[in-house]
């Protein structure tokens, strides 16, 4: 992951890899991180409905405060 995400709040990177676990082969950020990033991406380009199926099939990782925190929305403005 780079050391800034373009629309993500700077703190987020450091908070995302305090959290990440190691499943052997790589790094993998936690539910909850994951879904920060895919809301940012899909938020940057609605063309990638991947990212949109991901945050409808994982709605349950979603988290009203760190999405308060690291983005400038929220995921009722996203999913609109």
């Amino acid at each position: 992951m780079a050391w800034t995400v373009k629309g993500i709040n700077c703190s987020f990177i450091e908070d995302a890899l305090s959290t990440r676990t190691d499943n052997g082969l790589y790094y993998v950020l936690s539910p909850e991180y994951e879904y920060i990033v895919r809301m940012n991406a899909y938020w940057r380009n609605k063309r990638k409905k991947h990212h949109f199926l991901y945050l409808k099939e994982h709605i349950q990782e979603y988290e009203s405060e760190l999405s308060k925190k690291y983005l400038d929305f929220e995921l009722e403005e996203l999913l609109q």
